[in-house]
């Protein structure tokens, strides 16, 4: 069988990551799969998808290119173009990667008339950003989503019927390289008498970077005798940075928050961290989580907000009510004063995250969807 992939981009993100994941895998133990990758926009991943498979790449780039050359010639839209091209190969199948590859993926599913899956990466807020609509999400013949958090929020606010979905957890990078002992840990070097506290952002929202002076305010006035810092790993602009510290300045907690940038190795500053931070107000999954979690550092992040919850639960994490931040200084406080609580939420964040490697680095449940959608008799238009 023939499947056409599609990602929105190779970048080292977690969702190109996944699936580059998802495609060795594939390579390696179904050889009943041959797989093609269309990338509709290029990135620094795009050596390592090549040795896989075959990459399309330049979809956006072609067809904007495309267009101005058949407007002038008044020829019939590039798209077309594509039609042919991927009509010729004959595929079974096109799995789509995330849901900024759908609109690619009804397109091509709509002129092979062959299945279309669709692999969600993203929740609420994500898909309502992206402009996602029903009519093409009603184009899906399967789903796989990373949590029941996603799950819901196909069902809840597209109508998509819950027998239509499956969940697979996707997986760090750099936990599948840690449990390969492909990856030498060498701690983050600061200060061993501050409780430092791991926290990845970057500049959206939904990642909540501007709350970071609100909640280092309250951790301040309530816990004065707390020898507590904010580690903020990100790429953040350097104009939202400066009004950032600009609020701390004005706070007296300019101290308080040291920032990391990018690193190249997360799991050296995981092994140092005391704790690990999620203040994003909505993420599918989260990947930090389970790179915190295999260094045994416990978790802290908000109620129902979190994909990751899911699989930890009170096994190595703390979650609290939506932007009660009385609360995550509680929490981190109680984290510091207990120490026997911080480790043995710790050993337990590192359980799970050792059982989700072993249950999800199979692909079970994508390979099965591919070789179900894949048999042509059983796909009716």
């Amino acid at each position: 069988m023939r499947v056409l992939f599609i990602t929105h981009e190779m970048r080292r993100n977690g969702a190109p990551i996944a699936l580059l994941q998802e495609l060795s895998f594939i390579k390696e133990n179904c050889p009943d799969i041959n797989v093609e990758l269309l990338a509709l926009n290029d990135g620094e991943l795009k050596k390592d998808f090549s040795r896989i498979c075959k990459v399309i790449k330049g979809w956006n780039v072609f067809l904007n290119f495309l267009n101005v050359i058949l407007h002038k010639l008044n020829i019939c839209g590039p798209l077309y173009v594509y039609r042919f091209m991927f009509l010729k190969n004959k595929y079974d199948c096109v799995y789509a990667n995330t849901v900024l590859s759908l609109e690619a993926g009804a397109f091509i599913k709509e002129k092979l008339k062959i299945p279309l899956i669709l692999h969600v990466h993203e929740a609420e807020c994500l898909m309502h950003l992206f402009k996602i609509n029903s009519f093409l999400i009603s184009s899906v013949d399967s789903f796989i989503t990373v949590s029941n958090f996603s799950a819901h929020n196909l069902v809840n606010n597209y109508g998509v019927p819950l027998k239509k979905i499956e969940i697979h957890p996707p997986i760090s990078f750099w936990l599948d390289q840690f449990q390969k002992g492909e990856v030498k840990i060498i701690p983050f070097n600061y200060d061993g008498t501050v409780f430092l506290v791991g926290c990845f952002v970057d500049g959206d929202w939904f990642k909540s970077i501007e709350l970071v002076p609100v909640l280092m305010k309250k951790v301040s006035l309530k816990y004065p005798d707390f020898n507590c810092k904010l580690a903020l790993i990100g790429l953040i602009n350097e104009e939202v940075k400066w009004r950032i510290n600009y609020e701390l300045k004005k706070i007296g907690c300019a101290d308080k928050v040291v920032w990391l940038d990018l690193v190249k190795s997360p799991l050296n500053y995981h092994s140092r961290f005391d704790a690990l931070l999620l203040l994003s107000r909505e993420e599918s999954f989260s990947l930090v989580a389970q790179e915190a979690a295999i260094m045994a550092k416990p978790i802290v992040g908000f109620h129902d907000t979190i994909g990751v919850e899911e699989w930890f639960g009170q096994n190595g994490g703390i979650w609290v009510p939506f932007l009660d931040f009385d609360a995550v200084a509680d929490s981190l406080y109680e984290l510091w004063r207990d120490v026997n609580l911080r480790t043995s939420l710790g050993a337990m964040a590192k359980k799970v995250a050792l059982d989700m490697y072993n249950e999800s680095k199979n692909m079970l449940i994508p390979v099965s969807a591919i070789r179900k959608y894949s048999r042509r008799r059983n796909f009716e238009m």
